[in-house]
């Protein structure tokens, strides 16, 4: 079976709808681990597993 053949067009199409469709960039979110205890729900607010919550919502904390 040949692999299907693009046209040049067809190919920087292809490249440009890839290109496009990758992942989103979030931007950082500065985090501090300041609580030596941890249940691991995410719930304790400056704890390493509140910290990974936060970073993966991508959203800022709030320490409040």
């Amino acid at each position: 079976m040949h692999a299907p053949s693009f046209s040049r067009p067809d190919r920087l199409a292809l490249a440009v709808a890839l290109a496009l469709a990758g992942p989103a960039v979030q931007a950082a979110v500065d985090c501090s681990v300041t609580k030596p205890t941890d249940d691991g729900t995410g719930g304790t607010i400056n704890s390493l597993s509140w910290a990974i919550v936060t970073a993966n919502n991508g959203t800022a904390p709030n320490t409040a």
